[in-house]
């Protein structure tokens, strides 16, 4: 028996990165002889691909058993399928289930369809559990995510999810006609919990609402906000502040973390990536004499086929830097000439190399120009 067995690194576009996944097509129903090519195969998930009547069925293995689901192996299976077997760029999938039970991956590697010429075109995603473990052990019930995308349309959007009785996340897809999309979440830890990142903020609410578009150059434009939350790990944050605020970088390491008062931006979504426009992270405390407030600033883009590069400031003691600014006569001397600057802040730049990597630039002493010293230069 001669069976192909492809090896695809998902999420990536060098060889010997990404994650790497075997890939199966083939009529193969033999559970014991699946389970055997996946332990020799020795990678983290092989995907066996089965075609019945028409319809595709996926099957999961790890090198000693049988798993439920596998986002990267799947979008490797969909590369093969689409590259190899069947290039008419449409994929629908059903999932319907009682129970899943997330790895350290969560969901998000499931949903992340890249954007290059490679990519789906249509897309129809139906998928539904009454019970969601996640990866910290809460059990959310009746999950619910649909999608349905035609080229860079959405059609349809919907997400949903309970946790203790209560609804936590949802969305709404309203006036299909203007494609309006707005995305609630009770508390961000929530998103992250599910979603499998390997980060920690705390707080909310979190919203996002905007408009779909049909243009390759503006697919979604919309605003985020945040209500109060903390962050607690960060590893891209924690390299800013040591670089930057070695004195702040302790409070990552304790339980409160650094807290804020809200986080609102504008973005863009597009094929290059997400665009960050007039972002502003507020610091928490009015009177930051008294402890460690800190207030942000930042605009760039998050790339997908564009490298990553977001510049800012960062403004340490923030209500002390901008509260001289409130006295007569004076405040001019202290008030910077835009938005989110005050009397001293660190300037930060965050962008991806040749090889993938974020690098940090900083000025840890900059002097930002109060509004007397413009005007007279």
């Amino acid at each position: 028996m001669s069976i192909p067995i492809y090896y695809v690194d998902a999420f990536t576009d060098r060889l010997f990165s990404g994650n790497p996944a075997a890939v199966v097509f083939s009529d193969i129903e033999d559970e014991k002889l699946m389970q055997k090519i996946a332990a020799e195969n020795n990678l983290s998930e092989t995907a066996f691909i089965n075609k019945n009547h028409g319809v595709y069925k996926i099957r999961w293995f790890a090198p000693l058993c049988e798993i439920d689901l596998c986002g990267h192996a799947t979008l490797a299976s969909a590369f093969i399928y689409f590259k190899y077997i069947n290039q008419d760029n449409k994929l629908t999938l059903s999932i319907i289930g009682e129970k899943l039970k997330l790895g350290t991956e969560g969901l998000l590697p499931f949903f992340n369809f890249n954007t290059s010429s490679d990519s789906l075109r249509d897309i129809l995603l139906d998928i539904n559990f009454d019970t969601l473990v996640a990866r910290s052990g809460l059990n959310y019930k009746n999950v619910k995510f649909f999608l349905e995308k035609n080229s860079n349309l959405i059609n349809s959007f919907q997400i949903s999810a309970n946790l203790n009785n209560e609804k936590i996340i949802e969305s709404t897809f309203s006036d299909k006609k203007n494609n309006n999309i707005q995305f609630y979440s009770k508390n961000i830890e929530n998103i992250i919990d599910i979603s499998g990142l390997d980060i920690d903020i705390v707080g909310g609410p979190f919203n996002l609402k905007g408009v779909v578009n049909e243009k390759d150059n503006e697919m979604f434009t919309g605003e985020l906000s945040l209500g109060k939350f903390s962050i607690l790990k960060l590893p891209i944050f924690a390299k800013l502040l040591n670089i930057s605020l070695p004195s702040l970088t302790s409070l990552l390491d304790s339980n409160s973390g650094i807290n804020f008062k809200s986080a609102s931006a504008e973005i863009k979504v597009n094929n290059s990536g997400i665009d960050i426009v007039d972002g502003v992270i507020k610091a928490d405390s009015d009177v930051p004499i008294f402890g460690s407030s800190l207030g942000m600033t930042l605009s760039g883009i998050y790339g997908f086929s564009k490298k990553t590069d977001i510049s800012g400031t960062l403004v340490p003691m923030e209500g002390f830097n901008t509260a001289p600014s409130k006295l007569p006569v004076v405040g001019g001397l202290f008030k910077g000439g835009k938005k989110g600057q005050g009397l001293i802040g660190i300037n930060f730049r965050i962008y991806e190399d040749k090889e993938g990597k974020l690098n940090i630039q900083s000025n840890p002493l900059s002097i930002l120009t109060p509004g007397f010293l413009q005007r007279i230069f």
